[in-house]
This record gives structure tokens, sequence and C-alpha cells, in this order.
């Protein structure tokens, strides 16, 4: 579970440098009846490596359908690194997270 914190103007969240660290959003409240997410695309600033990002589906939730937005992410250096989520729904509909990850040693 990842552990969100409140700045000023966005939430974020904490890792060390050189870890690997997973997050997965759930978008499920976002989502309209029959609504889906198909694409998942994570953006940030140079210094931050994201990979292996998709939907996928909490299917212990008792959801059967894809609603979290999951990603790696990894920075070699310090600093604070805004990320911009971006996911697209099966009836075309665009949901925005924009969230930061604060990077220490």
């Amino acid at each position: 579970m990842t552990d969100w914190k409140q700045a000023n103007t966005t939430k974020y969240i904490e890792m060390l440098t050189g870890t690997k660290q997973d997050l997965a959003i759930d978008l499920f409240g976002e989502l309209a009846t029959g609504d889906s997410i198909s694409t998942v695309i994570y953006t940030s600033t140079t210094g931050m490596n994201i990979s292996e990002f998709g939907a996928y589906t909490d299917q212990d939730g008792g959801h059967t359908i894809p609603h979290i937005a999951m990603a790696y992410f990894e920075a070699q250096t310090t600093g604070l690194y805004p990320v911009k989520l971006t996911a697209t729904t099966n009836t075309g509909k665009t949901i925005v997270y924009h969230f930061d990850i604060l990077v220490k040693e």
C-alpha cells in the first residue's frame, strides 16, 4: 500500500534513490457504467524512469473490468518529480491525475 501525503497543492509519495517502486491508482470511482480503462500513460520529468505501465482489474475487490492504472517508478537522484497519469476508457473518456514523487537518499 502506498503512503500518500498531502502537500499544499498536490498529493505525493516518498521513495528512496535507486529503488524501484510499483504504484497502482484505482480509478474505479471515475468510471461511468460500462466504462473500463483501455490505455494508461504515466509521464514525468527527466530523471524519473517509468516502466511497465498498464490497466489491471482488482478481482478480489469484486470488480470485473480494468480500473487500476499501475506502473513502476525509479529515480537515481534526489528531488521532487511531478507525475501525470493519463488514462483513456473504452468509450473515449480521458482521466488525468497529477501527483508528485519525492525522492530521498
